[in-house]
């Protein structure tokens, strides 16, 4: 193919971890496009504006002690916000509310626990710092729940727990490790954004564009192809462009298909080997919060979210509140989605009686994508999750949620595209590409 326009690093994917990828190598001084299917960046940190009221795309929060963080200090990307705090929160079971023990003093009364169990949970707790997690990687959260917690409640207690720190359901395929490591992480709490995580987004793409990226919005690549030289980028509409390097930070399946025409082996395994996580979210903007009392609560026995984030974020006008409320899905559930909004709206109705006459809106998103592949005990854990660089093709790296051995969601995202440009940028220097090529032809 000739005369193709040719940059240094393309990106796909104009989300956080395409975003973080393309400032980092604009920063070197490469000449960087990102390519995003949507009219903006973002892809699931993405924020809806309605009448004031800020939704996520799902419950968001940034973990303190996570890998994302560095990354966003090394980047000068601040946000404001505030850690969300345990005060007015409940674990729910069997249909009723007890405290939730999220400080050493509800956990010595709250009558969730008998004494039994609270005294086994106090010596999880206590050992929590000893456990070599990576023991666990190849175990799955079920069985390390069932065999190192005897007492049901407690053994509850920690399977609502690891759901809270994972966003995810699936016990039975989930690596203990990664959810031990995970939970273990969590206890330095966690940041709700102001004016949503859309304000993050906006800081991120304004640090690419000042570094000199371009990013390319309702352009979605629909080819990739590689010939052992320059990538060849194709876009849905026709357009064409050659690349010295590629990241990409979509999912699996996405980029298996795109390159090469599917035929890339490694790529097609772990397209094949990736099981998604989703969650059935309810976003919820009242005018008042009825109840005060009820700020926070997950389930035990139902994995059940429930969070009032203008507690802790400026997410609403006045005296408005933001609720998000989520069911955390098993890959296996068949639930209708209206009984799925039902349940969530009951929820509501529960802890939040007379929120239907405070009711400014509301969004349901039945099957939201949580992340593209669960950290499996079948490939261990973190551990064995694929790393930023594709064996078959030495130009093509990889970032998301899904890629690398660093933490998960956000943090896994962010830490794996600084992978992915550090490699990217090692390649360019290795074939001696040594000074920025604004978009010229060859």
């Amino acid at each position: 193919m000739n005369s193709l326009p040719l940059f240094d690093v393309a990106v796909i994917g104009g989300g956080l971890a395409g975003l973080t990828a393309a400032t980092y190598a604009a920063r070197a001084g490469r000449s960087v496009t990102v390519f995003e299917k949507a009219s903006h960046a973002g892809g699931r940190a993405s924020t809806q504006n309605v009448e004031g009221f800020h939704f996520n795309q799902g419950p968001h929060a940034l973990y303190r002690g996570g890998h994302g963080i560095p990354v966003l200090q090394e980047l000068g990307i601040r946000y404001e916000g505030s850690r969300a705090s345990y005060d007015g929160s409940w674990a729910v079971r069997r249909g009723e509310k007890h405290p939730l023990p999220g400080t050493p003093e509800v956990l010595l009364t709250t009558p969730l626990l008998t004494e039994a169990s609270r005294q086994e949970v106090i010596r999880i707790f206590g050992s929590l710092d000893q456990i070599e997690t990576a023991d666990w990687n190849h175990v799955s959260a079920r069985q390390w729940l069932d065999t190192q917690i005897q007492h049901e409640d407690a053994r509850d207690l920690f399977e609502g727990m690891f759901r809270l720190a994972t966003y995810c359901a699936d016990q039975e395929k989930q690596s203990a490790g990664a959810a031990l490591e995970q939970m273990i992480m969590a206890r330095d709490g966690v940041d709700y954004i102001d004016d949503g995580w859309q304000s993050l987004v906006d800081r991120m793409r304004d640090a690419a564009m000042k570094a000199g990226a371009r990013i390319e919005t309702r352009s979605p690549v629909e080819g990739l192809h590689h010939d052992g030289g320059n990538a060849a980028v194709e876009l849905a509409n026709g357009d064409w462009y050659s690349a010295r390097s590629v990241i990409s930070t979509v999912a699996p399946l996405y980029i298996m298909r795109l390159v090469n025409d599917g035929t890339v082996p490694s790529l097609r395994e772990w397209a094949d080997e990736a099981v998604p996580v989703y969650a059935g979210c309810l976003d919820i903007a009242l005018r008042r919060l009825p109840n005060e009392e009820h700020q926070f609560a997950i389930g035990l026995d139902r994995s059940l979210y429930y969070s009032v984030h203008t507690r802790s974020a400026k997410l609403a006008p006045g005296n408005g509140a933001v609720i998000q409320l989520a069911k955390y899905l098993r890959s296996d559930s068949t639930q209708k989605a209206s009984d799925l909004r039902k349940e969530l709206e009951e929820v509501m109705d529960w802890l939040q009686p007379g929120w239907r006459e405070e009711l400014v809106t509301d969004r349901f998103l039945p099957r939201m994508l949580v992340t593209n592949a669960i950290a499996a005990a079948a490939k261990g854990g973190t551990l064995g999750r694929p790393g930023s660089a594709v064996p078959e093709i030495p130009n093509l790296f990889l970032a998301g949620d899904w890629v690398g051995p660093h933490g998960m969601l956000v943090d896994a995202s962010l830490s794996s595209a600084r992978d992915a440009a550090k490699l990217a940028l090692q390649r360019l220097e290795s074939a001696n590409v040594v000074s920025r090529t604004d978009l010229t032809t060859v």
